[in-house]
């Protein structure tokens, strides 16, 4: 057995159950779409316009990770996102915190859509 970096980087791979990894992303995905769709009728509702649209989708997709983060992580990302799995092995280089930040352009584009549906729905006649 050698100590080089990469093959401990392997062994820590190995150690992962690449369902639980599918679950977790599968999730995660799911939560911040929920999210996106929640801001952006919220965002339509409200007549919301130009910036402060998009700060409201910023603000809920900060708390949607500040939720995941505490909730559903119990403040240990690392140990249940994929990005934490770096060449220094699990836990070593990664935090997790790219996954829960990372508002996904998908979701950027359902709140856009959300959005303007909820708006013209509502603001029909101003």
């Amino acid at each position: 057995m050698s100590n080089d970096p990469s093959s401990s980087a392997q062994q820590s791979v190995q150690l992962l159950y690449a369902p639980n990894v599918q679950h977790n992303i599968l999730t995660l995905t799911s939560i911040k779409f929920i999210s996106a769709v929640f801001a952006g009728s919220v965002a339509g509702i409200l007549g919301l316009t130009n910036f402060a649209g998009f700060g409201l989708f910023a603000l809920a997709m900060l708390w949607a990770a500040l939720c995941i983060y505490a909730v559903c992580c119990k403040g240990k990302p690392a140990r249940y996102m994929a990005s934490a799995v770096t060449a220094k092995g699990v836990n070593g280089g990664g935090s997790g915190m790219i996954e829960l930040l990372n508002p996904g352009s998908d979701n950027a584009f359902t709140f856009v859509l959300v959005w303007t549906l909820f708006y013209g729905i509502v603001h029909v006649y101003d």
